[in-house]
């Protein structure tokens, strides 16, 4: 699926142990009108000692911030536990300081178990985790703001989290500066910071229910 919807504009980066590659080809050369992708599993990385985590999280590390890629659009639905959690904290320590990079992160969430005996292959629905990336920037500037009245300058790919992170630090910037009267007081004009971002706070929750709760 990746292979057909990317290869013509991405580079295909499959990441693989050896055993992986040789199944995964075996399944392509058995479609008739997939064979032409088997070399495009040799273009990947090769992960030689599977519990080696720190050579696995380094060879991950390399593509993802390698400058040579603008995006990236990951899938984690394949492999060994650990390595689906190794990209995974690589992605977000990226997205902290380039959120326009990951520009999906795919898995296939299963709706219906495959049956072996009745040779069905179950039914999945693509769904992508990127929103949840823009959750973690979002929780990161608000712990730092809880705590000390300062902001991380992190920003996001959602117009709603990153209007509040906007009044965030702009509340940092007044109270560091003793300039209250705009924190709390509200005007003709305009309703001060502080209501500004419980307005925004309540339009997050009421938008996003069912992901934030």
């Amino acid at each position: 699926m990746l292979i057909d919807l990317y290869n013509e504009e991405y580079e295909i980066i499959p990441i693989y142990t050896k055993e992986a590659q040789t199944i995964q080809k075996k399944v392509l050369e058995k479609l008739e009108c997939k064979k032409e992708y088997v070399p495009l599993l040799d273009k990947g990385i090769e992960i030689e000692d599977e519990n080696n985590f720190n050579d696995i999280f380094s060879k991950i590390d390399e593509v993802i911030n390698n400058s040579k890629y603008e995006k990236l659009i990951i899938d984690v639905t394949h492999g060994f536990r650990h390595l689906p959690l190794l990209m995974l904290i690589d992605i977000i320590m990226v997205n902290f300081n380039d959120n326009d990079k990951i520009e999906k992160i795919l898995f296939a969430k299963e709706l219906v178990k495959p049956i072996e005996e009745n040779n069905y292959s179950g039914k999945y629905e693509i769904i992508d985790l990127k929103d949840y990336l823009d959750l973690a920037n979002l929780n990161y500037v608000l712990t730092s703001f809880e705590r000390n009245y300062t902001t991380a300058k992190i920003k996001t790919n959602n117009e709603q989290y990153n209007k509040l992170l906007n009044l965030l630090e702009n509340f940092s910037a007044h109270i560091l500066a003793n300039s209250l009267d705009a924190l709390i007081l509200d005007t003709d004009k305009e309703k001060s910071i502080a209501n500004q971002i419980i307005y925004e706070i309540d339009n997050i929750l009421h938008t996003n229910n069912d992901v934030l709760n």
